[in-house]
């Protein structure tokens, strides 16, 4: 009896311990802003966030960098979704469902490239992918470019998925928020202080969700 109470006791200490190391898992879903390959066409010879001057100034590599002074989370996916944003009554992510929802966070920063008249469907669509993140570990980020009609949504949704919606309005319409490249779309993302702007907003929350765990 007395070793097999030693043994559940053991087992107890190893369960224990290993749940308070379980490292929670980042996850971002977004579009050319959290990642864009390269792409001659248009004048972009970097594989991260557009419009940073390197990996590590992009807000995922801010986020990437810093994260570990607050809690134990890592960075474990980086998703472009800009073709779910375009139509996405077609392009339906299914990989979505990989990400594990349980532990961790998922930042969400979807709706810039939402074409009107596609408002609605984007909307039906990503509320069913929300529903499957539980409460508390979603965040989702308005959109760069102020697009109105979806920031709202986007914030209603939050609140009824008990997500925390993050808005960056008027972060874009400085200038030195705005990247300087001679192709108009690249120049419309975030430069290096934009990318910390955003860093600045989604980090906090970031935090306040991996100190309850």
């Amino acid at each position: 009896m007395r070793k097999k109470w030693m043994v559940f006791a053991a087992f107890f200490v190893f369960s224990w311990v290993a749940a308070a190391n379980e490292v929670g898992g980042v996850y971002f879903v977004g579009n050319s802003i959290t990642f864009h390959g390269k792409s001659e066409k248009i004048g972009w010879m970097s594989s991260w966030g557009m419009a940073a001057s390197s990996s590590d100034s992009d807000y995922v590599g801010l986020i990437r960098k810093s994260i570990n002074e607050y809690c134990t989370y890592e960075v474990r996916g980086v998703y472009n979704y800009a073709f779910f944003e375009r139509d996405p009554e077609k392009n339906f992510p299914e990989d979505f469902n990989k990400i594990d929802f349980n532990n961790g966070v998922v930042v969400v920063f979807l709706g810039d490239n939402v074409d009107r008249g596609n408002e609605a469907i984007f909307h039906a669509r990503l509320e069913s992918q929300l529903k499957n993140i539980p409460g508390g570990r979603a965040i989702v980020v308005g959109t760069w470019w102020n697009n109105i009609m979806v920031d709202d949504f986007l914030e209603k949704l939050s609140s009824k998925m008990n997500a925390r919606y993050i808005s960056l309005n008027g972060i874009s319409s400085f200038d030195e928020n705005r990247a300087v490249h001679e192709n108009k779309f690249v120049a419309a993302h975030p430069s290096d202080a934009g990318m910390n702007k955003i860093y600045e907003k989604i980090m906090p929350e970031i935090i306040k969700i991996c100190k309850k765990d």
